[in-house]
Parts: C-alpha cells; structure tokens; sequence
C-alpha cells in the first residue's frame, strides 16, 4: 500500500508510526519540515513541508495568493506520489491544507493536545478552531486514543463523524520487566543508590502536566514516613525554563531539593531501562489524551499512579493503574506513601492487570493491523462513492 504521512518529524510517535508501517511492508512518503530517517529506508521518501503558517497581512491578496500556492505545492506532491491513503497525524495546518487540497482518501489521527485545547484553553472563536472543523468535515475516517477525544472532534465538526479508536501500540517485545544491570548503571549515573526508591514522574515539564502538584505530594509523603526516596522528572524536547526554575524553587521552599532530580532526555529504545530503575511511576495531568508513557509503564509491570482524568476512563473502567481524584493532593501523596511504604500483594495484583489490558488493547502487532483495516475500509468506501 502507498501512503503519504503527513506527522510532526522530531516526535517519538510518528518515528514508531512511521516504521511500524515500513516493517509491515508499506510505501510511504513522509513529509514535514524535519525528516525522521535521514539516513533512509527502503520503500521510504522524505519530501519537504510547503510552509503550513498561514499569514495573516493587511494585504489579503498576498496572504490569500501565498495559500493557493501552499496548496497547489502539497496536490503535486500528492499526483506525484499516487497515494492508496493520505494520513496526517496531530490536527492542524497541514490537516487543513490536505482538505482544502482535497487529497483523499483522508485519515486523522488526534493525538489528544490538538483537539483538548480548544476546550481547555482557547476561544471558541479561535480561526484555527473553524479550520480544525473543516479539516475533521473532510476526512473519511477520524482516530484518537480516548473517546473523550473523538466525542469533542464530534461537537467541533457539528455533526456525527466516521471515527474510532486507535492506540499507538506498545513493542511488548522491548517494553516488558527486565533490564536489571542497566537499570543499576542508569542509578549510578543519577547518583541514586540500590536501596533508595524513585518516584518517576514521565510527562514534559510544561504547567499542564501538574508537576508542582507531584513534589508537593511527593514533600507531603516524605514528612510522614522515613522513606528513602527521590523523583526523578525526565526533561523532553524544547523546554519550560520558567517552569523548570519554577519547580526548584519550589522542591527548595518544601526542603526537598535534594531529592528531585532533574534528568535530560533518552533516547525512546532506552525508556525501558528508566522504567526498570524507578518503583513507581506517577501522572497528575491538569487535561490529558491517553499518554503512551502510561501503557510503557504498565507493560514493564511498573505501578502507576494516575488522576482520573476523563481522557483515561477506557482503561480506568477495566481497573487500570491506581487511581486518585484529580486535584487531590493529599490522596496522591497518600498512594505514593502506600506504594512506596507497602509493595504487598494488593500492588503486585495490580501491576498484572495493568500488564494484561495492555496487551490486550496496546501490542504494537495488533494495532497496526487494526490501521490496515482502517486503510482497506477507507479506500472500499472511497472507490463505491466514485462509481
């Protein structure tokens, strides 16, 4: 099969996608500003992104003549590559650009921040909320990974669209328990001990993600018990350096500045071994999509303590993770205490179950053939409409 992908190039899930489609056998045609395989692949094109930054100039004749040409540049590139599927990933310019393009047949895949923020933070009247709009019309078929997601797509289109769930998928084969030396080796490194315990929290370091909420939970379990413990934050691509400082001087006003530590990035084949060298993984999101971060975690059979935002209630339903309320501190504080304090049997339970629904709903296998299905049902449906 051909498929044109349109995704942002420098993050992690379009790199999965991407090969995950490779390794299956498919042509692809990548384009965006950032190419993910510069080294190359077999069956694989890169082709840069005609600018997606739609101008705005007191000059409509400029701002509009610069469109049409974005959009005659992205349909040749479309002729030239005689797609079976164009699929484009995070909902944005490009997404409209294919539509206004009419590149078909379409496929959108949200990936949760695209789609949430125009609930959570932006004017109803936002131009690129009517051009989202527009872009879910469009298309033949919408995925995200919570139906919260796919439910607003539905009240931003204003109408019942062809959609359904899709989850990126974990490599079961790679992300599972294990990686005992590595795992001591990355300690070292951080300067933690075997005996110390690490609290991991894995979301970018952004207001959103709620890590002023996880030290003060985090101070609050200290001063109750005489846990030797740190969290550990993994810094992600560009950076809140407001937020960053603002986090120390925080972690420095509760007395617990030693024992956050801050660490850089890793390359995503490694993240198995920071699982392995953490006790418990932590998420406290202010709004979230489904975050693969979580069923990393859960596959490596780690315990994982989350809010109960709307966003995971798939999993929350089949008694995933360890829940807290959101915005409750002291009940966060509370679980990581517990966990920390009493891995019992209780904890071990839970961390089977968790490891059972991910493979359940998350083998990278599996998930991939559900998008062949979704592409081999997208161009039936397309070829009937045109007879």
């Amino acid at each position: 099969m051909r498929i044109l992908l349109l995704a942002p190039g420098i993050s992690i899930h379009s790199e999965r996608f991407l090969q995950m489609l490779l390794n299956t056998g498919h042509d692809v045609t990548f384009v965006d500003r950032h190419n993910p395989k510069p080294e190359g692949a077999e069956r694989y094109k890169f082709v840069p992104l005609p600018s997606t930054q739609l101008e705005y100039s007191t000059l409509r004749g400029t701002t509009r003549l610069s469109h049409w040409v974005k959009l005659a540049k992205l349909r040749l590139i479309w002729q030239s590559a005689k797609p079976d599927i164009v699929h484009v990933h995070w909902i944005d310019e490009r997404a409209f650009l294919c539509a206004q393009a009419r590149l078909h047949p379409l496929v959108l895949t949200c990936w949760g921040s695209d789609i949430n923020n125009f609930f959570e933070s932006r004017s109803a009247n936002d131009p690129q909320r009517r051009r989202t709009a527009q872009s879910l019309l469009a298309a033949e078929h919408i995925t995200a990974d919570t139906r919260q997601v796919l439910a607003r797509c539905e009240t931003l289109a204003g109408r019942k669209l062809p959609a359904g769930l899709f989850y990126f998928g974990i490599d079961l084969d790679k992300f599972k328990p294990g990686y005992v030396d590595q795992a001591q080796a990355l300690r070292a490194r951080l300067g933690i001990s075997r005996s110390t315990k690490v609290v991991l929290s894995i979301r970018r370091p952004i207001p959103q993600m709620g890590h002023h909420h996880i030290i003060r939970a985090f101070a609050g379990a200290l001063a109750d018990t005489n846990l030797d413990a740190v969290l550990v934050i993994k810094r992600y691509l560009a950076q809140d350096e407001e937020y960053e400082t603002e986090l120390s001087q925080l972690a420095a006003d509760l007395r617990i500045a030693r024992r956050v530590i801050w660490m850089d990035g890793i390359v995503h084949d490694d993240m198995p071994i920071l699982y392995a060298a953490s006790d418990v993984v932590v998420n406290f999101p202010e709004y979230d999509g489904l975050s693969v971060s979580l069923l990393e975690a859960a596959a490596c059979r780690k315990p994982i303590i989350t809010n109960d935002l709307p966003a995971y209630y798939d999993l929350l339903r089949d008694g995933a993770f360890t829940t807290v309320l959101h915005g409750d501190i002291l009940q966060l504080a509370s679980a990581l205490e517990s966990v920390l304090a009493n891995r019992d049997a209780s904890v071990e339970f839970q961390i089977e179950k968790n490891r059972r629904l991910v493979t359940r709903i998350a083998d990278q296998k599996m998930c991939v053939a559900q998008m062949e299905r979704i592409y081999e049902d997208v161009i039936g449906r397309t070829r009937k409409a045109r007879k």
